[in-house]
């Protein structure tokens, strides 16, 4: 019977330590990187679409920064597992002077979807179109 009772004290605790891994990989910061090369902006995210979660991006006035292009990256591992994530880039570039506001969205985008996890990045642009400042909020 002492074994039994051990023996399901070492379950709770492994279940608990699992539970407990599980819920700090969820706190991480949306927003992994914000970078500029003066003419464009790159914002990456961790994503992971097998979830059914993808980020959508609005761009609050595209006469100053507009959407470019963006590119997903599953990460490379050894055995190529199903269901594992990688990092998405949107990258932007600068049009006229102002300051724009990117708000990415992490949903599910089917009807009734959930939503996740947003963030929201302000990015100043020059006279020239050139990246002056991009920082997360």
């Amino acid at each position: 019977m002492k074994g039994k009772c051990l023996l399901g004290l070492g379950l709770l605790a492994v279940i608990g330590v699992c539970c407990l891994a599980g819920c700090s990989a969820t706190q991480q910061k949306p927003v992994e990187g914000v970078t500029s090369d003066g003419k464009n902006v790159a914002v990456t995210v961790a994503e992971n679409p097998t979830t059914g979660y993808t980020w959508t991006v609005a761009i609050d006035k595209t006469s100053v920064l507009k959407s470019v292009d963006d590119d997903y990256v599953a990460d490379d591992t050894d055995t190529n597992k199903t269901g594992s994530g990688g990092m998405h880039t949107f990258n932007f570039e600068g049009v006229a002077k102002g300051t724009a506001v990117i708000t990415m969205v992490e949903k599910q985008n089917w009807k009734g979807g959930q939503s996740g996890q947003s963030q929201k990045v302000t990015v100043e642009v020059g006279d020239d179109g050139t990246i002056t400042k991009a920082e997360k909020e």
